[in-house]
């Protein structure tokens, strides 16, 4: 098995990225289905503006989107650590593993633009 770590860059830009659930004040939502070309060192989105550094915008899916924004069992505000990416190599399907502080998520990302989270591994107690 070959695991590789999977960019991100500026804060929103990249394959797959995942943050906090509010950010600024405003909640976070889902941007999938579109390329948003990184233009002028930002990727401009119907959900706003985000800053980039040569790297468009393939999707993006918040931390309620990952499994929620709460840690399983405690009910405390999770919050993520690092993404690696993995191949099967038997089917050719990508996946972003992400670490959160209760566990880990699953997301398929074959299809960058529309990344589909598949599920949470919990922490063991």
């Amino acid at each position: 098995m070959a695991f590789r770590r999977l960019r991100i860059v500026s804060g929103a830009a990249g394959v797959l990225l995942a943050a906090s659930a509010t950010a600024q004040g405003f909640t976070l939502t889902p941007i999938t289905g579109q390329r948003y070309a990184c233009t002028a060192g930002q990727v401009v989105t119907s959900a706003g503006t985000f800053p980039c550094q040569n790297v468009d915008l393939m999707s993006f899916l918040p931390l309620a989107s990952l499994g929620g924004t709460t840690n399983s069992g405690t009910g405390t505000v999770a919050s993520l650590a690092t993404t690696w990416g993995w191949a099967d190599p038997a089917t050719g399907r990508e996946y972003a593993i992400v670490g959160r502080s209760d566990g880990t998520a699953f997301v398929d990302v074959t299809d960058p633009l529309n990344p589909v989270y598949l599920g949470l591994l919990p922490r063991p107690a």
